[in-house]
């Protein structure tokens, strides 16, 4: 799937998980995949970029983020995330209350990456 990739930045392999302008249901899959891909990697040691620029989040959508979060927790190391604004901060909300994981929150991709090759 075009949508979640490993790229290189500043010698750190990160997952980018890209649900920028998805539909709910895309965006439930674009999840889906992701979460394949992390479980590829050894324990706490994936670093991830999750994109949600201008997503729509349903209830099927919301609890795949909370599945997510909660299946690849044992694989990642650090998680960031892009476009979090106006509702999508109650998915967020729930997603970290519920799974008890952490992510950071960053207004544009170059920042999130950044923070996660220091990681």
């Amino acid at each position: 799937m075009d949508r979640v990739s490993k790229l290189e930045h500043r010698g750190r392999t990160v997952v980018l998980i890209d649900v920028s302008g998805c539909k709910a249901k895309e965006a439930a899959e674009v999840l889906i995949a992701g979460r394949v891909l992390v479980a590829t990697f050894a324990p706490a040691s994936a670093l991830t970029l999750t994109d949600v620029t201008g997503t729509t989040f349903d209830d099927a959508a919301t609890r795949e983020a909370q599945t997510n979060a909660r299946q690849n927790a044992p694989f990642v190391k650090a998680g960031a995330l892009v476009g979090v604004t106006g509702l999508k901060k109650i998915v967020y909300t729930a997603v970290t209350r519920l799974t008890g994981r952490n992510f950071s929150v960053f207004d544009d991709r170059q920042k999130a990456l950044d923070w996660l090759a220091q990681q």
